[in-house]
């Protein structure tokens, strides 16, 4: 994935007050495998801007993360294109390794995906270049009906201990939306394998009342038959005395 291309994009949107949607997703397995996907949605017009650049399609389809088997799928919704790259790694290192290396030209700063036996955790940035920020906060496009929207969706495995997502999307999966007048956007997740979250002090409680229960019962039902016994024991020495 090529921020230069993302920018491309981008700026067409600015520049024709079109419409695009840009989602990244990646879904992470307990085996440290998982899925990832890329999804551009564009406008008609805004397909018309980006055809003297070359097929819209094929720069689309260009934003992959450099795995070998990627798959391609374009879909209409209304006069949107949606453009999707998708693929599968077997190892959390692969997908980490292509993009969150020292390579500028990659969407993210810093990517770090990391699955053992205690859990997962994601830590990852992206900085914008000032020069885009900057137009951002000067373009109507980017105000609260902004015609441009991004976000980063991810999965983790386990149950879910830490994140600054912006919302949890069920299912464990977290999304980032991204504003493209922020400098620099952080991403942190963290999940653990170690605990289901079940909140296990109930049922000591539960188990400590019932054996408090139990003992007093017993108590009241031994004080019962002792009073019992010397109701008994009074009664046979009134009738002796009497007969």
């Amino acid at each position: 994935m090529k921020k230069m291309r993302w920018l491309v994009l981008v700026l067409a949107v600015a520049a024709s007050a079109c419409r695009a949607e840009a989602t990244v997703q990646f879904d992470l397995l307990e085996d440290g495998s998982g899925t990832y996907r890329s999804e551009v949605g564009i406008d008609d017009e805004l397909r018309d801007t980006l055809t003297p650049l070359g097929d819209p399609s094929e720069l689309l389809g260009s934003l992959d993360f450099g795995l070998p088997g990627t798959v391609v799928e374009e879909r209409r919704e209304g006069d949107m294109t949606f453009t999707t790259v998708s693929g599968r790694f077997s190892d959390v290192s692969e997908i980490t390794d292509l993009i969150g290396g020292a390579d500028t030209q990659s969407l993210f700063s810093e990517f770090e995906m990391i699955v053992d036996e205690e859990g997962a955790r994601v830590n990852a940035l992206i900085v914008l270049p000032e020069q885009l920020t900057r137009f951002a906060d000067q373009a109507e496009l980017f105000d609260a009906d902004s015609s441009f929207s991004a976000s980063i969706v991810i999965g983790l495995p386990g149950r879910i201990t830490r994140s600054n997502a912006t919302r949890s999307l069920g299912d464990n999966q977290l999304e980032w939306e991204l504003s493209l007048t922020d400098t620099e956007i952080d991403i942190e997740a963290e999940s653990t394998f170690n605990e289901d979250g079940f909140p296990w002090w109930i049922v000591i409680v539960a188990l400590l009342a019932v054996v408090g229960l139990s003992g007093w019962w017993w108590w009241s039902q031994r004080q019962r038959r002792a009073m019992l016994d010397r109701l008994s024991a009074a009664e046979a020495a009134r009738q002796d005395a009497t007969t």
